[in-house]
């Protein structure tokens, strides 16, 4: 695994998550928020946006953490591994608010000029991700069967990957399916 797309609801624990996987497989990581804002939380033009995350996905090696679910067929099409962060939507709406009281220093998952805030767009996109996502994720899995799907529900499932993603490396697997079992 060299490509991997990380999605999943806003306070789900993907960022956190992906620089850990990044630090731990030495595969540069992109917050898709640090290209999609600008200063002050202002969006990039389309067009632009999309340019970036061609460029991103074209090269060997990379993580992509975020949703954006307008171009995740453009990831999907290029990832050999995919992992979406299902967790309640209580419990991320509960991160989404506490994250707005308490800088985060370990994870630098938006541009510097956009203070962590909580606005009410942000919360109902929270809210009905799984809806929005289960529309298109069925035609994903189906055109791209290459890509290994790995839910990831609680932080046993996180604890577990990560060990099963140890494992192959220090053992230079490089192509297996982390959710074989040895």
């Amino acid at each position: 695994m060299t490509r991997i797309i990380i999605f999943g609801r806003p306070g789900s624990g993907k960022s956190t998550f992906a620089k850990s996987l990044s630090q731990r497989l030495n595969i540069p990581l992109f917050h898709l928020d640090c290209y999609y804002f600008t200063a002050n939380w202002n969006t990039r033009a389309a067009s632009e946006f999309l340019a970036v995350q061609r460029q991103i996905v074209h090269q060997d090696r990379w993580i992509v953490d975020g949703n954006c679910l307008e171009s995740l067929e453009l990831r999907f099409a290029r990832a050999d591994a995919a992992l979406y962060f299902k967790r309640s939507k209580y419990l991320c709406l509960w991160r989404v608010f506490k994250r707005s009281m308490y800088a985060r220093t370990d994870v630098s998952d938006r541009p510097v000029s956009c203070p962590e805030r909580v606005p009410w767009k942000l919360v109902t996109y929270m809210w009905k991700f799984e809806c929005k996502l289960n529309r298109c994720l069925p035609y994903l899995r189906e055109k791209y069967p290459h890509v290994v799907m790995w839910d990831i529900t609680s932080d046993k499932d996180e604890v577990a990957f990560m060990a099963r993603i140890a494992e192959l490396h220090d053992c230079g697997e490089r192509t297996a399916d982390p959710r074989a079992v040895s």
